[in-house]
């Protein structure tokens, strides 16, 4: 389909495009990184369509995917002093403010930390509602 073709690309083509661990911010039209900065939401999006794929498709794969990413978001953005996560990381991992300061939104990780528990409806707004 053409949600699983978008999902191996992303995975195959963005995932360590530089060689460090993450979803570079962009590439350019031959895969090759441009903003190398690792966006929070990137990850969280990521994070989301991996369960939201496994639910559908039971695919182990899916689910390695899915933790492992967890596990990054969890070790690497996480702000464990003042809460939710950094937005911006360095490639390397260090915390950096190149496109804004701060924490302007907390719309991705919540998105995010919901879905990936929800049932798989046609909106994130009906996956999270209670009968």
């Amino acid at each position: 389909t053409d949600a699983d073709g978008l999902f191996t690309a992303a995975v195959e083509r963005g995932w360590a495009a530089d060689g460090h661990p993450g979803f570079p911010y962009t590439l350019d039209w031959s895969d090759r990184p441009v903003v190398v900065a690792r966006m929070h939401w990137a990850l969280c999006e990521a994070v989301a369509a991996a369960a939201v794929r496994f639910a559908v498709t039971g695919d182990p794969r899916t689910a390695t995917l899915q933790h492992r990413w967890e596990e990054l978001g969890e070790r690497a953005f996480l702000d464990e002093a003042a809460g939710s996560w950094h937005h911006e990381l360095t490639p390397e991992g260090a915390v950096a403010e190149f496109t804004w300061a701060g924490k302007p939104d907390a719309y991705h990780l919540v998105q995010m930390l919901l879905l990936r528990e929800a049932p798989v409806r046609g909106s994130v707004a009906a996956a999270v509602r209670t009968p």
